[in-house]
């Protein structure tokens, strides 16, 4: 796996993420450029739960009773190892954890 680099994470944060999650055009969960969001974002990255991005992002979610929205899977023909980890780098970065 190459360097980290945080700025490729910012291209997938605001094309990526934001596209659905910014003031919650296709989804609930929201996500925006505050601090807050990096900080629950980096917390979360290394756990096995349903707000990490890595759980989240490779394996998706299933839809609410009662409502459309829902995580797709990104595999990696969608989204490689090195575009996850410029992810986490940018996230971390934004929330003062790197």
């Amino acid at each position: 796996m190459d360097t980290v680099d945080a700025e490729h994470g910012r291209l997938v944060y605001e094309l990526s993420c934001l596209h659905c999650h910014e003031d919650e055009r296709y989804s609930f969960f929201r996500l925006d450029r505050s601090k807050l969001t990096y900080r629950h974002l980096a917390k979360h990255f290394p756990r096995y739960t349903e707000y990490s991005v890595y759980q989240v992002g490779r394996y998706g979610t299933s839809p609410v009773p009662g409502s459309k929205p829902y995580m797709p899977n990104y595999t990696l023909e969608k989204m490689s190892h090195q575009q996850m980890e410029d992810l986490r780098a940018y996230i971390e970065m934004e929330a003062g954890v790197r």
